[in-house]
Order: C-alpha cells, then structure tokens, then sequence
C-alpha cells in the first residue's frame, strides 16, 4: 500500500510540475496566438471630473484617516485644513 501511495504521489507531483513550467528557452515566436485588438479608449473625462485641489486632497486624506486610523476617536472633531499648504502639513 505504501508503495502504490509513493507512486501515486510522485506521478502527482510530476505532472504538476511539468504542467506548471514555463518554459522559457523558446525562440519567442508565438504560435496559435491571436493577437488582440486594440482596446476601445476611454472617454476624455470632463474639466469638473478631473479637479484635485488642494482641498480635495485634504479631504481624502482626513476620510482616510477616520476609516483606517487605529485610534479615530483622539483625532480632532473638526480639523480646519485652510492654514495647511499641503497635505503633508495637514496631516
């Protein structure tokens, strides 16, 4: 019974491996391939769609830290971003 599991267990791990393997050494032409088209472009998104202000930012970061921070409650209630350059100096 032992035997016939080692054998069993060996052809397994074989055919796993070889069925895994990449490759690798071919001479890098593709055969059977189809190639794909190309894809469809995305439309240009709008100037309102496209705004990242300063204030944008700031407020993406303090709902970020109210979601993920550890400890939300020690965080202030209301945070005025305004005196802040960055988001860097915000945080």
């Amino acid at each position: 019974m032992s035997r016939v599991f080692r054998s069993v267990s060996i052809l397994t791990i074989t055919a796993l491996l070889s069925a895994c393997s990449g490759g690798g050494g071919g001479s890098g032409a593709a055969t059977g391939v189809v190639a794909a088209s190309a894809p469809t472009p995305t439309p240009t998104p709008t100037a309102a769609a496209v705004s990242c202000t300063l204030r944008d930012r700031q407020d993406w970061a303090a709902a970020q830290l109210r979601e993920w921070y550890l400890f939300p409650e020690t965080l202030p209630a209301a945070l005025d971003p305004t005196p802040y350059a960055t988001v860097d100096a915000y945080i």
